[in-house]
């Protein structure tokens, strides 16, 4: 192409400059007399779910770039959605075990969202462990009413960023634990995951404080990826740090210390709790249930001595009128 000719080309672009697009706001879109484009595909096959992806690191960089590219460009924009957005559904109250042990296995896979999940799901569980039939009381209905009057409005959850310091709230009650791992933005606490487990046997029987251990032991099981690429900050009303790292721990106490020393845990006071949502989490722990430790027992206490022994006899009455009868003999006389 010669000079003179490349020269008319560029003259005639420019005194037709106004034909072209030169952002996406400038496409009108195509007259679909002149052209349409149509997915040939059968409307009645039913829709595909595609899975989610996992790339690797490389590719992952590769698709960011385009992203950019698409974002600068204008072709794409991000949507936030601050409220829970969802078809609103009619669900009918469950009629048999079946229906109810469906109820909690969706209970369990949405328990990471359900601030405490155990809690909320307690009187289904006490249901399926009935075998005397079913029956559906006032209770059930109120639970029933409450989890779906939640699902309505779940709290917002938020992806922790690389290398940002986490905290763990717990909390612990008579009968379930939980926790809720958050990120701290300012004066704002985001929610990232809950998670909380019925205590079943002898687990409802530990003290408070061997409670929200558990309920640490738990998170930390279950959200190791956190634990492993983050440092966590664990915010409870009890001294978890001292009891743990107590030369006179035994038992489950030393084991769960020595699993938690792998991860960089530190350990503060629970402040005062003022964003809602976790205001809404939190259960204070309850004392154990005292219904006899209010009444009195009576002890009566008598000794005895000879030239070479002597001995001491001891018995309790019980609030119920039950004895308790101890002799001790001494190998020495009593003066």
């Amino acid at each position: 192409m010669g000079p003179r000719i490349e020269e008319e080309l560029v003259q005639f672009l420019k005194k037709n400059s106004d034909v072209f697009a030169w952002t996406v706001h400038d496409l009108e879109g195509i007259n679909p007399g002149v052209m349409t484009l149509k997915l040939n595909a059968n409307p009645t096959f039913r829709q595909i779910c595609q899975k989610k992806r996992n790339f690797g690191i490389e590719r992952n960089d590769i698709i960011r770039k385009e992203v950019e590219k698409l974002l600068a460009a204008g072709h794409i924009r991000p949507v936030q959605y601050p409220e829970w957005l969802a078809n609103v559904v009619l669900v009918p109250n469950p009629t048999t075990k079946k229906e109810v042990q469906k109820l909690t296995g969706r209970m369990a896979a949405l328990s990471r969202f359900l601030s405490p999940g155990a809690e909320r799901g307690l009187p289904f569980f006490k249901t399926l462990r009935k075998m005397d039939g079913f029956s559906w009381n006032e209770e059930f209905q109120k639970a029933f009413d409450n989890l779906k009057e939640y699902l309505s409005k779940p709290p917002l959850l938020t992806k922790p960023r690389a290398g940002e310091t986490l905290c763990v709230y717990l909390a612990a009650s008579e009968e379930a634990v939980s926790a809720v791992l958050v990120r701290v933005e300012g004066k704002e606490h985001q929610p990232v995951y809950y998670v909380s487990k019925v205590l079943q046997g002898a687990e409802q029987k530990y003290p408070p404080i061997e409670k929200l251990a558990l309920a640490l032991i738990m998170a930390v099981r279950k959200l190791r990826p956190y634990f492993q690429s983050h440092q966590v900050t664990v915010l409870a009303n009890q001294p978890l740090k001292h009891i743990l790292a107590s030369p006179n721990a035994l038992g489950r106490m030393v084991k769960w210390a020595v699993e938690l020393s792998e991860h960089d845990i530190e350990f503060e006071p629970r402040p005062a709790i003022k964003a809602q949502i976790l205001a809404d989490f939190i259960l204070e722990t309850k004392g154990e249930k005292d219904d006899k430790s209010n009444k009195d027992w009576t002890m009566f206490v008598d000794g005895s001595s000879t030239s070479s022994k002597s001995g001491v006899g001891i018995v309790m009455k019980s609030p119920e009128a039950d004895h308790i009868e101890y002799a001790i003999t001494l190998e020495f006389p009593f003066k």
